[in-house]
């Protein structure tokens, strides 16, 4: 699952630059990105709300929720980054994220 939303969210991002070549783009990459991010890091919090640790591969669906398949590892990196920053995880987004523990602060 962790492959096929990686390579997905590739070929959507080709596909998308594909449709719009030389079109004015009304949603930039950027506004998606940030709209990517904004939600991982709302199905991150959802997650450690629970109060027990989890594993990223292990609730694929749970934590990219609707960015499945347009978000991907460097997104999602930088989610857990701005949660581990703000003090609501203890762990960090060093090192690969597939089967990264996340554990509530």
């Amino acid at each position: 699952m962790w492959a096929f939303g990686d390579a997905l969210s590739h070929a959507t991002e080709d596909y998308y630059q594909f449709c719009h070549a030389g079109q004015l783009d009304l949603d930039p990459l950027s506004t998606r990105k940030a709209r990517w991010i904004d939600a991982l890091i709302a199905n991150l919090e959802t997650l450690l709300a629970k109060g027990r640790p989890f594993v990223i591969c292990q609730e694929m669906e749970a934590v990219f929720g609707s960015t499945l398949g347009y978000a991907r590892e460097t997104h999602l990196r930088t989610a857990l980054d701005r949660l581990h920053e703000a003090g609501r995880t203890l762990s960090d987004a060093k090192g690969p994220l597939k089967n990264k523990l996340v554990r509530p602060a």
